[in-house]
């Protein structure tokens, strides 16, 4: 039955419903677009959209020549001069574009025409130097040309210049601004100099015809076209689309980004070869997508596991020349269109390619929406070091569909060449540029220089080959599991910058400090004030709070908590705790005593030191000796699998959670310290609560080879501690060294400055530097991991941040995603540590414990495990981990 038979059995009053529903759901025919024909006469036209985009940004920076478009031809055989100027004339006159100046009239700016005139094309002639020197000379010439910026105001916007090499070997350059050229314009001026020279070499007119348009004709027709319910559709669509989108592409930079974009840039090569082209290309027809949406998946798969992000923007130049009279018009027609992929919940590379389909096939119906009025609509938060919306672009080019680099054809008697130049511009902070040639898709990395280290873009693009190259197997893996790396890069990561093992000294650190007594029992030990304890004297000291804690019946795993002052009878108590076997507790007299209470509720403490344990006067020579002598001999109590302290640390709960550390944790992070911090040896400023771990360096890392430590209250008081000028390592954290620099400057025995616990910035390492001292280390690690975990000198005259370094000796570092597998070189991830700090766990809390002390799925013997630090890092290209903040406060 026909629609018209099933109508009219309807009655009255659905025919009345049907009627209505129909006027609901009928889109009303949207206005015939106006023609596009010859502009009224006048004597200035507005400027196309996207003109006025590249008119605001060169008045930004009138010297900027990223947008300076460069083409070079070699001609090979006898060249006619005067029949190329002719040729070159001939085009100027025949292209409005080329004739086109931007001044402002009311503050704004407008396009005008100017009349032809002749074309000037100088000629440099280094016929006369040494053959081996002319080409390297001719480069210099022609980057020095294309490197001269324009006036877009005065014009012109095209010149032209001519250099011989030999009478059968000439370059001719050609420079304009992207205002008035674009990259098929240069195909469209390559095609008519092929027609041209031949017929004016033998004097014949132009067999080209009259131009029906001129691109002023085409900026007013898109003026009129892009109204109303036009504009509006596609406005709805791109805000719709984009809603909720990070309009940043976070890329982890080698160096810090400048506060204005820069333009200065690299190209790495990138050639895919005659049979992974064969491959990319059969697999793509498998999937009933292009070659481009094949590529974009690609680009976006690498981009969001370098930048850490779920949605990807790329943008991607569109001819926009949507007349079939456009296409031998020149001028600058490109736009740029966005393509927004979300890459949620891990797909494979099929199913991105599916939605990558979904999403190109959607941009092109709304491709004539000018990048600017996108920006406009978006109104992006306004951020000068970088480009809105899209700060990376993919260009790709279909075989035969442009002006790619290599097109060589005759004209006339002559041989010509397009010669492909790097200028050192870039446009996009990372651009993936690709053709399809005779030898396969090939084409060029190009990175902005002042973000992004050459070695980075080598690297990248290694890695988008060998996520090709995973991709080409069939896999249906997640995306998360597609290599974005070389083997090479991956191996070096994991075996050669975290190969850490080496030996531990496996003694305790109360049988180190006994040895050391023993060695040097009239060093000073420790000075309290005016108080200068000797090693003999603290030794005895040590061995009378030993023998109290003794009669208590302490011992191994007992916890002891000690509340006392920062002091010389605090340090001498935890050696003493140590020496029994038991584990100190370290308690901050200043805490409330509700704190207080729940600690030792919570740790189960078998005693509590809150005054001097076993001090009965001054003992005498002999005593001392005699206690020394005791603690040298004593068998140990302590297995390195026991509890040497806990340490609390507060939860993101609010409540308190102990990490215990062993006698074997302390044991291989004491091996690592006084090997790389011989300062040790000397004065050690005793400034961190007993609370905090770094506490643990500072005391017994000065106390087992021979230092001696100097008692503070704060890091603040070292200027007038009157052992201040015996101070050579100061420990704390980097706003207390700060402060005490800004306060004044610190004393001339200081000569290394050890930081962790905070961000170590690139200003505090020039005051350090320019304070005189020399060394500076920046360290990091969680108390789950005994002190610290990495560490690095601080290099001097460095752009970048601090890095925090590679692992200590016995630890690892991997940088992984939340599937736990390794990230990319230069990649954001979360960062776990490995290794022989890791703490024995939390107390108590079996559950925390488990979640955060995981399988190491990259151990070489089962049953390792790693801890989560909840923090992001990455590893920069010199095999250094780079904090980049805690996971948890990332968007």
């Amino acid at each position: 039955m026909s629609l018209n038979d099933r109508l009219s059995n309807l009655s009255p009053a659905q025919r009345e419903l049907f009627e209505r529903l129909r006027r609901k759901t009928e889109k009303p025919a949207r206005p015939a677009p106006p023609p596009l024909e010859p502009r009224p006469p006048g004597d200035a036209w507005p400027l196309a959209f996207d003109q006025e985009r590249l008119w605001f940004l060169h008045q930004l920076d009138p010297a900027d020549v990223s947008y300076n478009i460069d083409l070079v031809m070699r001609f090979t055989g006898p060249l006619d001069v005067p029949a190329l100027t002719a040729c070159l004339f001939e085009e100027v006159r025949r292209h409005e574009a080329w004739r086109t100046t931007f001044p402002t009239r009311d503050g704004l700016p407008v396009q005008v025409v100017a009349p032809p005139a002749p074309v000037p094309l100088p000629t440099i002639d280094l016929e006369g130097l040494p053959e081996a020197l002319r080409a390297a000379e001719a480069l210099r010439v022609t980057l020095a040309a294309l490197r001269l910026p324009f006036d877009l105001a005065r014009g012109p916007l095209v010149r032209f210049w001519l250099i011989r090499r030999t009478p059968r070997l000439h370059e001719c350059g050609l420079a304009a601004h992207h205002i008035v050229f674009d990259g098929y314009s240069s195909q469209i001026f390559m095609n008519e100099l092929a027609l041209l020279y031949p017929a004016f070499a033998d004097r014949r007119p132009s067999p080209l015809p009259a131009l029906p348009v001129q691109f002023a004709d085409f900026a007013v027709w898109q003026r009129a076209l892009l109204s109303g319910e036009a504009l509006a559709e596609h406005l709805d669509y791109w805000t719709g689309h984009l809603a909720g989108a990070p309009l940043v592409l976070d890329l982890p930079t080698d160096r810090p980004r400048p506060s204005h974009a820069t333009t200065r840039g690299r190209r790495i090569p990138l050639a895919f070869g005659p049979a992974r082209t064969a491959a990319l290309k059969a697999f793509a027809r498998g999937h009933r997508v292009t070659s481009f949406m094949t590529f974009l998946a690609l680009f976006q798969t690498f981009l969001a596991r370098q930048a850490g992000q779920e949605r990807v923007i790329v943008g991607s130049p569109n001819l926009n020349r949507n007349h079939p009279e456009l296409y031998a018009v020149i001028g600058f027609f490109l736009s740029q269109s966005v393509f927004c992929t979300d890459l949620g919940g891990d797909p494979s590379f099929p199913e991105l390619l599916e939605r990558v389909r979904r999403v190109t096939l959607d941009a092109f119906k709304h491709q004539d929406l000018p990048f600017a009025r996108l920006v406009e609509a978006l109104q992006p938060e306004r951020d000068t070091s970088r480009p809105p919306v899209a700060q990376v672009t993919l260009l790709y080019q279909e075989e035969g569909a442009g002006a790619a680099p290599g097109r060589t054809g005759q004209v006339g008697a002559l041989w010509m060449d397009p010669i492909e130049l790097d200028i050192g511009a870039a446009a996009s902070e990372l651009t993936l540029a690709l053709w399809d040639s005779p030898d396969g898709f090939a084409g060029h990395l190009e990175h902005n220089a002042d973000l992004f280290d050459t070695s980075t873009a080598a690297r990248w693009a290694e890695g988008l080959l060998a996520l090709t190259d995973a991709v080409l197997t069939g896999t249906a893996a997640p995306l998360s599991a597609l290599p974005l790396e070389s083997e090479a890069a991956a191996h070096q990561v994991r075996h050669e910058w975290n190969d850490t093992a080496a030996p531990a000294d496996p003694r305790p650190v109360h049988e180190r400090f006994a040895a050391q007594a023993e060695r040097t029992p009239d060093a000073p030990a420790i000075l309290d004030g005016t108080r200068r304890w000797t090693y003999r004297e603290l030794a005895a000291q040590v061995a009378r709070r030993a023998a109290h804690l003794r009669a208590r019946g302490l011992g191994p795993e007992d916890r002891v908590a000690v509340r006392l002052p920062r002091s010389a009878e605090l340090v001498a108590t935890l050696l003493a705790v140590l020496e029994v076997g038991a584990a100190y507790v370290p308690l901050d007299p200043a805490w409330p005593a509700e704190r207080m209470a729940l600690i030792l509720e919570d740790c189960g403490a078998a005693w509590v030191v809150e005054e001097e344990e076993g001090k009965d006067g001054k003992d005498n020579k002999d005593d001392e000796q005699r206690s020394l002598e005791s603690l040298v001999s004593l068998p140990s109590l302590a297995s390195p699998h026991q509890l040497a302290y806990l340490i609390y640390t507060s939860g993101s709960t609010g409540r308190p959670k102990a990490v215990g550390i062993t006698h074997g944790n302390l044991a291989a992070f004491l091996t690592w310290a006084v090997a790389v911090f011989p300062e040790l040896r000397g004065g050690v400023l005793f400034s961190t609560s007993v609370c905090f771990d770094l506490s643990v360096f500072e005391i017994f890392g000065t106390l087992t080879t021979g230092g001696t430590l100097i008692v503070a209250e704060h890091a603040l008081a070292l200027p007038d501690l009157p052992a201040a000028g015996e101070v050579e390592l100061v420990n704390t954290v980097p706003s207390a060294l700060a402060e005490l620099l800004r306060l004044g400057p610190l004393p001339a025995s200081v000569r290394t400055v050890s930081l962790c616990g905070e961000p170590f910035s690139r200003r505090l390492a020039e005051a350090i530097e320019a304070r005189g001292i020399p060394r500076a280390v920046n360290l990091y690690g969680p108390t789950e991991d005994t002190v610290y975990s990495t560490w690095t000198e601080v290099p001097r005259r460095e752009a970048l941040e601090p890095a925090i370094g590679r692992s200590i000796t016995g630890s690892r570092a991997w940088v992984l995603d939340r599937g736990l597998r390794p990230v990319p070189l230069g990649a954001r991830g979360l960062l776990y540590l490995a290794g022989d700090g890791l703490a024995r766990g939390y107390l108590g809390r079996p559950d925390l414990t488990a979640e955060r002390f995981v399988p190491d799925p990259l151990a070489e013997a089962p049953g390792e495990r790693m801890y989560a630090t909840g923090d992001l890092a990455r590893w920069r290209a010199a095999g250094t981990l780079e904090f980049l903040g805690r996971a948890d406060r990332q968007v």
